[in-house]
């Protein structure tokens, strides 16, 4: 009996969500084992997964609430201390990952997943966003140093970045 690989999908909300969930089956049952990292918050993400029947979920708190400046944020989590309970539970799900290949399509809450992922020498896949036509996300313009493949579904996209990857659309 062969073992199977761990992949780990982050998910966001709305969109990152259907991306990953899309691209997951991809990824045969049989030959991987599924985890999945999502906001502490999102349950409609949670009840997704669950409803796949994937139940290997960790969770980790959003550094950026989906409709607040960047800027904002970071006030918010400096004065609240919120952006040390992000790195711990970032750091604790990686601890516990020890997997084969870490894979997001850019939610902000994974950014700390994937930054200490690579550090520990997982193997991390980046897919920017099918909504990013002209220009990459903040989490893409941050994570392209760290991931091992950086894909954009978007043709035009390539001249950003001869590194990139094209493949097509995901859906």
């Amino acid at each position: 009996m062969s073992l199977r690989k761990k992949v780990f999908f982050i998910l966001g909300s709305g969109g990152h969500t259907a991306q990953v969930l899309l691209l997951q089956k991809d990824f045969e049952d049989d030959k991987y084992e599924k985890y999945f990292v999502i906001g502490t918050e999102d349950k409609l993400s949670e009840k997704k997964v669950r409803k796949l029947g994937f139940n290997n979920i960790y969770f980790v708190d959003r550094y950026k609430k989906t409709e607040e400046t960047l800027f904002r944020a970071s006030i918010r989590n400096i004065l609240f201390l919120q952006i040390f309970k992000q790195l711990f539970q970032s750091a604790r799900v990686v601890v516990k990952m020890n997997s084969d290949l870490v894979i997001t399509a850019g939610p902000n809450l994974g950014i700390f997943v994937f930054i200490f992922a690579k550090l520990q020498g997982n193997f991390c896949v980046f897919i920017e966003s099918w909504s990013r036509r002209k220009k990459l996300s903040k989490s893409g313009q941050l994570l392209k140093y760290f991931a091992n493949q950086f894909y954009v579904q978007w043709e035009d996209m390539l001249e950003v970045d001869d590194s990139f990857m094209y493949e097509g659309r995901m859906a």
